[in-house]
């Protein structure tokens, strides 16, 4: 009998990220990793239902109703977005009440029912739980593209008072769970879930072969010097070592555009008055805006140090989307960095401090020549478009269903088995 899936996350169209970012909360990457899964999905003949949560920043001084209209993605799904209250703590528990009745009004009589959660968000686990309880037969499970502790970096005791409130409540719903897609193999190490099935998906690529192809003949025709640097721009990220490392490149064609917010905004705008080519362009909000900045880069940039704390358990999603530009990716060798990717990126030295040997890779890098540049782009084409790309990276979570219901037949067996020889 055909699976019935159910996605529980966040999805929208460009027009609703564009008002989210407006809102206050940049959504962009996560948005579009769950639409590449959803698209992955539809790929490999499975179609999800969705119910959609928007995060939104909470406010106490401009109290609002976030409300947004529902726009299915074809002919062949519900999508359906929840209303809410803009106020702290209220909004959460508005989430969950109304994502958990949509949930189970979905999963009333269905068999063979599949609901999927994205982010280890305690509404939208708590949301699955009612539906587990809801269809014992459910089955339930959560892709983990980061840990909670590693989201945000504040000093804001508040914040990790709830913080940690909320993580037990994750933690209480992860036993419930029956299987996960983590982003790392060492996250598993972190979160409660024993002996539970998973597999491994780092992240997700929709790549256009012919777009990618022609951006890379555009890239070799202007042959600027471009490095970039995008995302999260927190000094513990590594951000002003790149800036240090880069002001040791005499090269005056050399280039530095970097895009994106954190802690280290100062830092970067003070560099940029000291030398004319750092470009700084803060948080881009139109997506399509930020690729055409994408495609004109040579050299892209992820300054996460190796000894960084959240470096095991955290993928950086910019590897995949660097990939996907045709572009060179730098960066530091990472604990969660699997081997395969070894022969497509370019690793800068083992120690961060190691400024000059930093600005020393990213030179030699910036005299690549147009036929290298050429070539190793089609070198990496093959790897993500196999390994990566939308359609196998969503067959692992289809695999993973699938051994799932292996092991719940094998327990129930054993259930019954067990039963009988008590009983005789």
């Amino acid at each position: 009998m055909t699976d019935n899936f159910l996605f529980i996350g966040a999805i929208g169209s460009e027009k609703t990220i564009r008002e989210l970012n407006a809102k206050g909360f940049n959504v962009s990457t996560a948005y579009n990793v769950q639409k590449k899964i959803l698209a992955g999905l539809e790929e490999n003949g499975k179609y999800c239902d969705t119910i959609t949560g928007h995060t939104v920043v909470p406010s106490l001084k401009k109290l609002e109703v976030i409300r947004f209209s529902d726009q299915n993605r074809n002919d062949k799904v519900t999508d359906i977005s929840v209303s809410f209250l803009n106020l702290p703590i209220v909004q959460r528990i508005i989430k969950v009440w109304k994502i958990s009745r949509l949930a189970k009004q979905w999963s009333s009589g269905r068999k063979n029912a599949v609901v999927i959660t994205y982010s280890l968000s305690s509404i939208f686990l708590l949301s699955a739980w009612s539906v587990k309880k809801n269809n014992a037969n459910c089955i339930i499970v959560s892709i983990v593209p980061d840990l909670p502790e590693y989201m945000r970096n504040t000093q804001n005791k508040i914040y990790w008072f709830l913080k940690k409130c909320d993580r037990h409540i994750i933690n209480f719903c992860i036993k419930r769970i029956d299987g996960f897609v983590l982003f790392t193999e060492y996250m598993k190490d972190k979160l409660p879930i024993g002996h539970k099935p998973y597999c491994v998906m780092e992240g997700i690529l929709d790549v256009n072969v012919t777009q990618y192809m022609e951006t890379v003949k555009n890239r070799a025709c202007l042959h600027r010097k471009i490095i970039m640097l995008s995302g999260n721009l927190d000094i513990e990220d590594g951000v002003v070592t790149l800036l240090q490392a880069f002001q040791e490149i005499s090269d005056h064609e050399c280039e530095l555009w970097i895009t994106g917010s954190g802690n280290a905004q100062k830092i970067i705008e003070e560099y940029q008055l000291k030398d004319s080519r750092i470009k700084y362009y803060g948080y881009i909000a139109s997506y399509s805006e930020f690729l055409k900045l994408q495609q004109q880069a040579m050299i892209f940039a992820l300054m996460v140090p190796p000894n960084h704390p959240k470096s095991p358990y955290y993928f950086p999603s910019k590897i995949m989307e660097y990939l996907a530009t045709g572009g060179i990716v730098t960066c530091f060798k990472l604990p969660c960095i699997p081997c395969e990717y070894d022969p497509y990126l370019v690793y800068l030295p083992d120690d961060p401090n190691n400024v000059k040997g930093i600005a020393q890779t990213l030179t030699k890098l910036c005299n690549t020549s147009n036929d290298d540049l050429t070539s190793q782009a089609i070198k990496r084409l093959s790897f993500i478009t196999e390994m990566k790309g939308k359609s196998t990276q969503s067959k692992k979570i289809l695999d993973l269903i699938e051994i799932i219901k292996d092991t719940s037949t094998c327990l129930n067996s054993k259930s019954k088995i067990s039963k009988e020889n008590t009983t005789s």
